[in-house]
């Protein structure tokens, strides 16, 4: 039986005029607001929620950083591969495990509440 751990960002923008890919152009202006909730469904512990904000088309890694540096309550490791990158190893102390199958899984809550693993990573 596999196990998880999320941590799902949730990214939101303003209304404003449409623009190039259907992205709007109060987008492009200023600060884009990100939140991140950790979850972890094998403790029994509340969920955390911080809020920070990236650039337009900024990295979830780069959120994960400010918010890191911000709080002592947010704490990650991640291992650096060649191939794909960034590979999250813990959050808060949690590690996933392959013996157990536990691991650490991104999810994107879309504008309409729908949650979906994005395509990175895989």
């Amino acid at each position: 039986m596999q196990y998880s751990w999320a941590l799902q960002g949730r990214w939101s923008s303003e209304e404003g005029q449409q623009g190039a890919a259907g992205r709007t152009v109060t987008d492009i202006k200023g600060p884009y607001p990100i939140s991140l909730v950790v979850y972890n469904s094998l403790a029994d512990v509340k969920n955390l929620t911080f809020n920070t904000e990236i650039a337009y088309r900024g990295i979830l890694l780069g959120a994960m950083k400010k918010i890191q540096a911000s709080t002592d309550e947010f704490k990650f490791t991640i291992k650096e591969t060649l191939d794909y990158g960034p590979y999250l190893l813990s959050v808060n102390g949690v590690a996933g495990n392959d013996k157990d199958q536990t691991y650490w899984e991104l999810l994107s809550e879309l504008q309409n509440g729908t949650i979906i693993m994005p395509d990175v990573g895989q």
